[in-house]
């Protein structure tokens, strides 16, 4: 095999990320973690401001007060 051919396949392999190194992998998953979470706070924001759409009688069904809905509505995403 000729010097060109293994500079081909090493750079072939590592554009198909075929060996990704550990730490690549240990930052991808936190990266992914990262995103995950605000997905989750950002979901749990949009239902609690729904809750305060709702009318009474869709409160009442789900056996809620307005006074419950606001509070919950205004919490921070946090809690």
């Amino acid at each position: 095999m000729s010097a060109i051919d293994t500079i081909s396949s090493v750079g072939a392999a590592s554009r198909a990320g075929v060996q990704k190194n550990p730490r690549e992998r240990k930052l991808l998953a936190r990266i992914a973690a990262l995103f995950s979470g605000m997905e989750r706070l950002l979901e749990k924001r949009r239902s609690r401001h729904m809750l305060l759409d709702l009318t009474d009688s869709q409160l009442k069904d789900i056996g809620i007060t307005r006074a419950d809905a606001y509070r919950e509505g205004i919490r921070s995403i946090f809690d």
